[in-house]
């Protein structure tokens, strides 16, 4: 067996035990893999002249690198771009915060962002207030679960979407007790407005991409499985080129399993893609991984069909009027809960 080019020393988990987690002295690797886990006289006599050695202190722990199940890879390398209401507490403190952004816009540039929450809030945000902090703005900012898009009257202009506009198959636009819009798109009516925004170009992913891996990868995660784009794009998306020029290029950090979305079926088919191939160097640090569908949608974006109706946070009340549609989205479900209101 070939010299390790590191031998770690200390507590190190593995996933070799009987009920999970096992525990072993010391870890040889080379060649950029494992080479044997177990006793340190075992692990010591792999080591050579030019062998480097790392003890673990007592309060220490090795454990093997983590695979992120969900994981917009792509898309979140972008964040750092856009505005974060992720740790806005109230609809205010993210208005603030989208008030700086815009005004370090350029007249007419979308405003793009992500992580708020209706439950969070206490209520759902409406382009009306986006209006209040940045006038004249277009706006496309997720929720937390990427499930909603919250817009402003400048996006809905765009898309042109009015009291007469269809709710489009999968998705649902709310609307205030006259049927107006309010600004919030759930599920596949959010295309309405993504779709307006300037598409993300590969160039842009080959920049950012490595930027948020090399943040992952110094947090254990060697690998993540990549849900594709929120939004429609033509062929396989420009992702899947990205991903292929830092493979080729030795510049993807983490290993990358994207998914094939349905729209994106027939490109893929049409390019001779299989399940499992690899996207540029034959190490398949980037592979095509599996084919993402959706059955139903999220608590989080009240789009999930329940056969009860839920309150979503103690003391607020069950929905009424327009809200219906969006907490049960299954017709025979929405007259059982009409009957109960």
């Amino acid at each position: 067996m070939m010299a390790a080019d590191l031998v770690v020393v200390g507590r190190i988990a593995t996933l070799a035990g009987d009920g999970g987690l096992g525990f072993v002295e010391a870890l040889a690797i080379g060649g950029g893999r494992v080479l044997a886990a177990g006793h340190l006289a075992e692990i010591d006599s792999l080591s050579g002249a030019s062998t480097r050695r790392v003890d673990l202190a007592p309060d220490e722990v090795a454990v093997p690198g983590l695979t992120d199940s969900h994981l917009h890879l792509a898309e979140a390398s972008l964040d750092d771009d856009k505005v974060d209401l992720t740790a806005a507490a109230t609809l205010g403190d993210a208005l603030d915060r989208i008030a700086l952004v815009h005004a370090s816009l350029a007249p007419g540039a979308w405003l793009e962002g992500h992580g708020w929450e209706s439950d969070r809030w206490g209520g759902w945000p409406t382009a009306a207030d986006l209006a209040r902090v940045a006038p004249g703005r277009p706006a496309a900012i997720w929720a937390h679960d990427h499930h909603s898009l919250w817009t402003s009257e400048t996006g809905l202009e765009a898309a042109r979407i009015d009291s007469a506009t269809p709710d489009p198959p999968g998705g649902v636009i709310r609307r205030d007790d006259a049927g107006r819009p309010t600004g919030v798109l759930h599920e596949t009516a959010a295309r309405l407005v993504t779709g307006r925004v300037p598409p993300i170009t590969a160039d842009e992913l080959e920049r950012s991409i490595p930027r948020l891996a090399g943040r992952l990868l110094a947090l254990g995660v060697v690998a993540a499985h990549d849900p594709g784009q929120l939004s429609l794009q033509d062929g396989l998306g420009p992702a899947y080129e990205a991903y292929r020029r830092l493979a080729n290029a030795g510049r993807l950090a983490i290993r990358v399993h994207a998914a094939i979305r349905p729209e994106q079926l027939d490109a893929a088919i049409g390019a001779g893609i299989r399940s499992g191939d690899p996207l540029g160097d034959p190490e398949g640090r980037a592979r095509v991984g599996w084919l993402k569908l959706f059955a139903d949608g999220t608590l989080g974006s009240r789009t999930a069909a329940l056969l009860e109706p839920i309150v979503p946070e103690p003391g607020r009340p069950l929905p009424t009027g327009t809200e219906r549609g969006v907490y049960m989205t299954e017709p025979a479900a929405l007259a059982a809960f009409a009957e109960r209101a």
